[in-house]
């Protein structure tokens, strides 16, 4: 995880799980089954904090270090179709996310397909080195 936060240029800030399910907790309640709650929300760009791009982002990465890994992919799928310049980057976190789940090869995969459209190889480096290695002990 740590070659993740790394990339993203920010120390982890994962919410503490609350005692009770709410809809501020990605996995929680808020509303009944399907619900990701108020960070998938925002980073779907719903409501006012939805509003703001560096929002949706922080939310989006913010899920999937809280382990809600395909709500955290849907959610940069979406930005990156509402942001077009942000795909490369989208591709990246995506690729973070299969990385966190030890889907090594989907990993990477998103972050070869990153560097396609863009993203700097250099900046990817040592993601693609940590999943090569991890698919490489999986055998």
């Amino acid at each position: 995880m740590m070659l993740w936060l790394g990339w993203l240029g920010r120390e982890a800030r994962v919410p503490p799980a609350p005692a009770a399910p709410s809809g501020d907790w990605p996995g929680g309640g808020g509303g009944g089954a399907g619900d990701g709650g108020r960070l998938f929300a925002i980073a779907m760009g719903r409501g006012p904090a939805g509003r703001s791009r560096a929002a949706r982002r922080s939310a989006a990465a913010d899920l999937v270090l809280a382990g809600a890994f395909a709500r955290g992919r849907e959610a940069w799928l979406a930005i990156a179709r509402d942001y077009p310049g942000d795909l490369a980057d989208a591709l990246g976190h995506i690729g973070a996310s299969y990385h966190l789940e030890r889907d090594y090869p989907l990993a990477l995969e998103y972050y070869r397909s990153a560097i396609r459209v863009g993203a700097d190889p250099a900046a990817l480096a040592a993601m693609i080195a940590g999943a090569s290695k991890g698919l490489a002990a999986l055998g």
